[in-house]
């Protein structure tokens, strides 16, 4: 499998547009969308997408589960970004409903 380290940026739009209490529209959410993955809800724990018809879990990091924290309790965030690790399963990979992969969290 091939890896890459993406950055992720949460703008002041996706802020704006972000519903508080919604893991599929949080602005966490819509930044992971724009950046390219074709599906995404985040959690506190971890978050997960959909990108090439696989499903990948992250371990959400420290910096986003406190922006989610105060963004579900309608306490003022700022715009903020982070780096993740992607893979991209090998076009060989057989594929059987929709797989999990889990990815080590990129530090």
């Amino acid at each position: 499998m091939k890896k890459r380290i993406q950055r992720v940026r949460v703008t002041a739009k996706d802020i704006r547009e972000g519903v508080p209490g919604d893991a599929e529209r949080c602005p966490v959410a819509c930044a992971l969308r724009r950046a390219g993955f074709d599906d995404a809800a985040v959690g506190a724990t971890q978050y997960v997408t959909r990108r090439w018809g696989f499903q990948f879990y992250y371990i959400t990091p420290e910096a986003v589960r406190v922006f989610l924290t105060r963004f579900d309790n309608q306490q003022p965030v700022t715009p903020l970004s982070f780096s993740m690790m992607v893979v991209r399963p090998p076009r060989n990979y057989k594929r059987r409903g929709l797989p999990r992969i889990d990815v080590v969290p990129y530090r």
